[in-house]
């Protein structure tokens, strides 16, 4: 089942496996990037992008799609932000 979010959109998530793909017409370099509640990454690890693939409970799968385990991000992660450039 998917779902298309505008900017800045948000939604529950119904299960803790979540995959997220962006379109684009253009090319895009998308990245993850897992951040405390106080808005700050812990370290480098918690970067995900074409050159750092992995982080604690992210995968990336390029072109254009990010994998999540939830149940694998670190308890003091709040928010996980994606990016495209």
């Amino acid at each position: 089942m998917g779902q298309v979010l505008t900017k800045g959109g948000n939604a529950p998530l119904p299960t803790t496996d979540v995959r997220v793909e962006i379109a684009s017409s253009s090319s895009l370099d998308i990245a993850a990037i897992l951040v405390t509640a106080a808005g700050k990454v812990r370290t480098d690890n918690d970067f995900v992008f074409f050159n750092q693939p992995t982080g604690p409970g992210v995968r990336l799968l390029p072109p254009s799609a990010l994998e999540f385990t939830l149940a694998a991000v670190p308890p003091d992660i709040d928010k996980v932000v994606i990016t495209g450039s």
